[in-house]
């Protein structure tokens, strides 16, 4: 048996998703007002945008088809923002458990993972448009 590094949680048996040690797996979708994108994007900047998803792509595998630094294109020329990717977000951080790949050292926790799930859950709100670049 392979231990999983300290800030992964314990591996359930079923499909390879952590145990989120709660009974709701909707999220905590009943935990008051759904997040905007303001909220949640100090987690994209943590795990996603630094490497990845941002202006900067230095990751091996980095994807340049979008970006999650911004919640809609600036402009007509930029890539799809997180608005447009919102529900594959939440598929590959919430529903999959996927992202960020196992071997990126700054992952979410599970309570930061739940609220980007219930952002996205929520409506996929844009924000005040104060925490875009």
């Amino acid at each position: 048996m392979v231990l999983a590094a300290a800030c992964t949680p314990p591996m359930t048996p079923d499909a390879g998703r952590p145990d989120t040690g709660y009974e709701d797996e909707d999220g905590g979708i009943d935990a008051g007002p759904p997040p905007d994108y303001c909220d949640i994007k100090p987690i994209l900047a943590m795990s996603c945008i630094g490497t990845c998803h941002g202006a900067t792509m230095t990751y091996p595998m980095a994807s340049t088809t979008f970006r999650l630094d911004y919640y809609q294109p600036p402009n007509a020329a930029a890539l799809p923002g997180a608005k447009q990717f919102a529900a594959r977000i939440d598929d590959r951080i919430w529903v999959r458990f996927d992202m960020p790949p196992f071997d990126f050292p700054l992952k979410p926790t599970i309570p930061q993972r739940r609220l980007v799930h219930r952002w996205f859950v929520g409506g996929a709100r844009p924000g005040d448009g104060g925490c875009d670049p």
